[in-house]
């Protein structure tokens, strides 16, 4: 990434084996809400929440998960980004005139 660049990250990764788990454990609506809200939180603005069991062990669980979804997701944005990069930089090379 180049200085003063910077990218956010936009999208969160639920998993089916989560949602088996909140059954499992009978976690409430209220509960399993306070998950979903916490997770993103976590995802989207890196900050973390305290939860009652057995809602706070879910959202613990994924916490390994979010981070390392959320630093694939940051190093193929910036490629993305080198790559539109270099490939603008092809492009737009001045082109020497034939002359006649």
């Amino acid at each position: 990434m180049a200085d003063g660049e910077k990218y956010e990250i936009i999208s969160l990764t639920f998993f089916k084996d989560w949602h088996e788990l909140a059954k499992k454990y009978k976690l409430t609506k209220e509960q399993y809400g306070a998950v979903v809200y916490a997770m993103c939180e976590y995802s989207f603005y890196d900050i973390e929440s305290e939860l009652d069991p057995p809602a706070g062990m879910m959202f613990e669980m994924s916490k390994p998960y979010i981070k390392s979804s959320n630093k694939k997701r940051l190093k193929d944005i910036t490629e993305v980004h080198r790559v539109k990069a270099v490939r603008r930089k092809e492009t737009t090379m001045p082109v020497k005139k034939k002359s006649r």
